[in-house]
């Protein structure tokens, strides 16, 4: 007689119930056997054994570990933000902005937050992290756009005060001759006698606009409606205006103080013709300089000078925009003529010398440390001397170099050497 073949056993919905994480291998045959278990990722079947079989895998030590593994690791979504924060958490999140904004305002490196982060970790709120990233990500991303919304908030509340239309109308007019006169003060190779000047017509400028009282057409029109509907009275606004243009006078002439002393080096901008006069105050202020000027010696160049520079020539001179690049014109024609002026050229040279501001002086210093870095701390005093004066003195690209080159064969040959 033949044997009885075994039932075979399938993956019922108790088993499904008391094992949420297992489930069929292949879901759509439902004559299959063979299960997926989502702890372990083992596969087994359940078709000898039924339960059995289930209860062996759970035994298994593969499943035992994955158990073990489950438990001591903590899900991914205990590392994400909660959807509603509570006060705790939003109190971290001030004290992580505060120092986002601490180490913006007192210039720290965002590397250093590294360790500062875990300091303030160890010792006050193990739940503190702001290291680097954090931190930079906090400046950026949320901190810096609050303060530009900040800003226009207050420009777009500002809209509804016409009295701030009014000032600001002010101000615009004011602003431009400002911003002509930085242009002016910023161009290169400015000496301090040109720098001097510049400042001083800013400052006859205001004096004059304050005696004169001008504020411009768009902001008397402005000034004259806001009085006749009752909002501003104008003598407050006048004094408003007074007080600007005083402070600003006063401001410039700490300003000029220094470039009083050089008040005598003014004619060498060639705006007027030369005068003796000019050349004398040169002989006796000079002294405390260090000029010792023969004094007959510079009148007869002086008067070589009055001679070629006729109001023709000097209006000619106004089209070349650099102070230096005049007296250039007039030294190279006195040396075509075989002229010599060896004192007047000492004089331009000392007062072209003298530098209007210090951006020079700190652009010198800036390639000086650009040059001489830490990974080149052993170069010779006369090395960065070279180096600095090809930096600074050049003054052309590396192709317009190359064509220099190539005109000097000398340079060349001494290359090759």
């Amino acid at each position: 007689m033949a044997a009885k073949s075994k039932r075979k056993c399938h993956f019922t919905e108790e088993m499904k119930k008391e094992h949420p994480f297992l489930e069929k291998k292949f879901k759509g045959d439902d004559d299959s056997g063979d299960l997926f278990c989502r702890m372990c990722s083992g596969t087994f079947s359940i078709s000898n054994g039924g339960q059995y079989d289930i209860n062996r895998h759970l035994k298994s030590d593969m499943h035992k570990k994955a158990m073990i593994a489950k438990a001591s690791t903590k899900p991914v979504t205990a590392f994400f933000s909660k959807n509603q924060p509570e006060s705790q958490d939003l109190e971290l999140a001030a004290r992580e902005g505060l120092f986002a904004f601490h180490s913006v305002l007192h210039n720290h490196s965002f590397r250093s937050m590294d360790c500062t982060s875990k300091i303030i970790k160890e010792i006050y709120d193990t739940k503190f992290t702001c290291s680097r990233t954090k931190c930079e990500a906090i400046a950026v991303k949320i901190l810096s756009p609050y303060i530009l919304g900040k800003i226009r908030k207050e420009l777009d509340n500002s809209k509804n005060d016409p009295k701030n239309e009014l000032y600001l109308s002010f101000l615009l007019h004011q602003a431009k001759m400002f911003n002509d006169t930085v242009k002016l003060l910023e161009k290169e190779h400015a000496c301090a006698s040109e720098i001097g000047t510049i400042l001083k017509s800013i400052i006859n400028n205001l004096e004059l606009r304050r005696s004169e009282q001008f504020i411009g057409t768009n902001t008397s029109k402005l000034l004259h409606n806001l009085i006749e509907a009752g909002e501003i009275q104008e003598n407050s606004f006048r004094k408003y205006t007074d007080s600007f243009f005083e402070t600003a006078i006063e401001y410039l002439n700490n300003w000029t103080a220094d470039f009083e002393a050089v008040q005598f080096l003014d004619w060498i901008q060639l705006r007027k013709q030369v005068k003796w006069g000019d050349l004398e105050k040169v002989v006796t202020d000079g002294k405390s300089y260090g000029l010792h000027i023969d004094e007959s010696a510079l009148f007869n160049e002086y008067s070589c000078l009055k001679a070629y520079l006729t109001n023709e020539k000097l209006q000619e001179l106004q089209t070349i925009p650099k102070i230096d690049e005049r007296w250039q014109a007039i030294l190279s024609h006195f040396e075509t003529e075989t002229i010599q002026t060896p004192v007047l050229e000492s004089i331009v040279e000392f007062s072209l010398c003298l530098p209007g501001t210090n951006a020079s002086v700190e652009r010198s210093f800036s390639i000086l440390n650009n040059i001489w870095s830490s990974e080149k701390s052993q170069l010779s005093l006369e090395t960065l001397k070279g180096l600095m004066n090809l930096k600074i003195n050049a003054n052309c690209s590396c192709k317009e170099f190359y064509a220099d080159l190539r005109k000097r064969p000398e340079i060349e040959e001494n290359t090759f050497l």
